[in-house]
């Protein structure tokens, strides 16, 4: 029989919570800045669609007989 243990976490959960909240926290003020600026949320839009395009590409490695 084989058991499979799952490594310790490389950071305590007082580290991870923190880390949680601090992205809610960017999370928030980007909401607050939408409402705010709407040419945010287009700067937002263009970034994700670029992120998804670079994402979608595949590189491409030359291959020698």
């Amino acid at each position: 029989m084989i058991t499979v243990q799952s490594a310790a976490p490389k950071i305590s959960y007082a580290e991870l919570a923190k880390l949680v909240e601090q992205k809610r926290a960017v999370e928030q003020v980007n909401l607050l800045e939408a409402k705010l600026n709407p040419a945010f949320v287009a700067e937002l839009e263009a970034a994700r669609q670029s992120a998804e395009a670079q994402q979608a590409a595949q590189p491409v490695f030359p291959i020698e007989a």
